[in-house]
């Protein structure tokens, strides 16, 4: 079943205005929150939820893989996200 809709101008040209500043509001929010492949600690925090003392927390007793590189300290997403798991799995045990 098939409905069709006449609508006047005015409110089409409303409609795909809103409709356009949606989308364009939805993309600006999708790159704020772009993941990167390596992260500071601040953008790790971020991406698994965490506070930095819990995070800094994780790196004394459970060895985060961060690397040091010129005064900063920064980790592979993927490196986290294995070593998450593998941390997750042990903290169920």
């Amino acid at each position: 079943m098939e409905a069709t809709f006449n609508l006047p101008p005015e409110f089409e040209q409303s409609l795909e205005r809103m409709v356009l500043k949606i989308v364009a509001d939805s993309a600006d929010k999708a790159n704020q929150r772009q993941i990167h492949e390596y992260m500071s600690k601040g953008q790790l925090c971020q991406y698994s939820n965490v506070s930095r003392a819990t995070l800094d927390e994780w790196i004394r007793k459970y060895n985060v893989p961060f690397v040091k590189i010129g005064g900063k300290w920064i980790i592979k997403r993927s490196d986290f996200d294995h070593w998450y798991q593998e941390f997750r799995k042990s903290q169920e045990q």
